[in-house]
């Protein structure tokens, strides 16, 4: 039984991740009420970490170029999306491609990648770790941001006249 104890974390991240695929590749209605409420939730966390202390300039450098990373990202992400109204009640679905698994799983690789590289260098150990975990808060704050703005975007364009109009915040409207 202790041949498989390293393999258990792995294999359930692996799970995980075939699950997520799995359930991206079925329709899905668009909640517009629902798109900006995580993002909103984490911009604040990451807004409140970067302000808790003033990091350097080094590291805020570091944090912004990890948000504009986050933001193109998540804004790419929704062109790998596919997007359908539905003929009789209006309502926008969006549904997974084969390429938003890829990005997806690139995603989980590439951070896997990067811890190996930064402890196998000793990155890790010439920077403060707060440092990096702030500047992946920062990335997923914005990811998720770009992902949401671009996704009503786009889901927005598809709304029968009279229900996007509805949609539009009142002070737009004038």
């Amino acid at each position: 039984m202790s041949w498989i104890g390293p393999y258990i974390v792995p294999l359930v991240l692996a799970a995980l991740v075939l699950r997520r695929m799995i359930k991206t590749q079925k329709a899905r209605p668009v909640r517009f009420w629902r798109l900006w409420l995580m993002p909103a939730i984490m911009v604040l966390v990451a807004l409140g970490t970067l302000f808790s202390s003033f990091p350097g300039i080094v590291a805020l450098l570091f944090f912004i170029l990890a948000a504009g990373a986050g933001g193109a990202l998540g804004w790419f992400r929704v062109h790998t999306l596919e997007f359908s109204t539905d003929p009789e009640t209006g309502a926008v679905h969006t549904k997974g491609t084969p390429l938003s698994a890829v990005l997806f799983v690139g995603l989980f690789a590439a951070r896997w990648g990067l811890k190996d590289l930064f402890h196998n260098t000793g990155l890790a150990a010439a920077t403060s770790f707060v440092h990096w975990t702030d500047a992946g808060l920062m990335f997923t704050a914005s990811l998720l941001a770009a992902q949401s703005a671009h996704t009503w975007v786009r889901a927005r364009a598809l709304l029968p006249p009279p229900v996007a109009q509805a949609v539009i915040p009142a002070e737009q409207k004038e």
